[in-house]
């Protein structure tokens, strides 16, 4: 078939947009995860690469294309061999840092896309997203919206003990600690190196009187509440003071929807018995026009789909939350995402 001039332009173009995306990100979290822009930063004069590859063992002939590359792509510029941030990358990094990670999260299930379409692999069975990386993500995309929300939820609740079922790197802990001296508490989290990671921010922070962060599964948390704190080392006395229970995002980053609606109302309603004095506030991405404002919201949909978390819709929600006996006391929904804080207690 021949084609017109200007369908072989407009090909062409959308081609170059492809290709060019597709290189510029690998390009770009290559150096980011291999340090190389954080020593860039840091510089004042800008990173000579022969030197730094020199010291850092990696191989120059490797580096030097790729920041020429994106010295090409106007996110570094070159001066008398060293290379620097531009403008624009400098603003990407600060700003943007959140949704690339997101994305680079997900690079394992996007290269095994046609094992997956081919029931060659399946998903959570050697196939998974970067988990460090997507929590990493989290805390970066949800600081500036979501959990000030959240904490604006805990205040709201008159809360003074609190426990993070999904804590990541401490980050939403810290925050909200940072504006309420009084509260103290604990953050949950599976991985060893992440809950090393809260510790430290808590130490950093000079928090780490009032919190700590210890190795557990939320969901154990939830269905069994006594031998998980027992396990962990979390005093009674503090179980008995616990009025706030926080998930920022456990629900979809665990992919508990896949396992079934019926599982998660039943940790829902085996927590509210745990802890029937505690107010619970959830956040989790729904469904709607929020979340679809989101520039690369048809991108993050399908990564979610991909790894059998897709967002649930705000009404569904509220039914989980009355069939696991809690009541709503109030639903915020937020630009960041779509994602709902929701305010509940156990039904008396």
């Amino acid at each position: 078939m021949i084609f017109s001039n200007a369908k072989q332009k407009m090909a062409r173009e959308t081609a170059r947009g492809l290709i060019s995306g597709q290189a510029t990100l690998l390009a770009l979290w290559t150096l980011l995860h291999a340090g190389v822009i954080e020593a860039m930063r840091k510089s004042s004069d800008g990173l000579e690469p022969q030197s730094f590859a020199a010291s850092t063992s990696m191989e120059a002939h490797v580096l030097v294309p790729l920041l020429d590359y994106l010295v090409d792509r106007g996110l570094m510029v070159e001066k008398k061999g060293r290379y620097a941030l531009s403008s624009t990358g400098a603003a990407l990094i600060e700003y943007e840092s959140g949704s690339l990670k997101f994305v680079y999260a997900y690079q394992p299930v996007m290269q095994m896309l046609e094992h997956l379409l081919a029931r060659l692999k399946v998903y959570g069975s050697g196939v998974n997203r970067k988990a460090s990386v997507l929590t990493e993500s989290a805390a970066l995309r949800h600081a500036a919206e979501v959990y000030p929300a959240i904490e604006a939820a805990v205040k709201r609740c008159k809360g003074t003990h609190i426990i993070d079922l999904h804590c990541g790197t401490g980050a939403l802990l810290a925050q909200v600690a940072a504006k309420m001296p009084a509260l103290v508490g604990v953050g949950l989290e599976s991985d060893g190196t992440t809950v090393r990671a809260a510790n430290e921010l808590f130490a950093a922070e000079k928090i780490d009187k009032r919190f700590l962060a210890v190795p557990a599964s939320g969901a154990d948390a939830m269905t069994d509440t006594r031998r998980t704190f027992e396990r962990t080392g979390i005093s009674q006395q503090l179980w008995d003071k616990l009025d706030v229970v926080v998930a920022c995002g456990m629900f979809g980053d665990l992919a508990l929807l896949s396992m079934g609606e019926e599982r998660v109302v039943a940790m829902l309603a085996s927590a509210a018995r745990a802890l029937p004095k505690a107010t619970f506030i959830f956040a989790e991405p729904c469904t709607g026009a929020a979340g679809e404002q989101n520039y690369c919201a048809p991108e993050m949909l399908l990564l979610l789909r991909l790894s059998r978390t897709e967002p649930l819709a705000a009404e569904r929600w509220a039914d989980i939350f009355e069939k696991a006996g809690m009541n709503v006391k109030a639903r915020e929904r937020l630009g960041t995402e779509g994602i709902c804080v929701w305010t509940c207690v156990a039904a008396k």
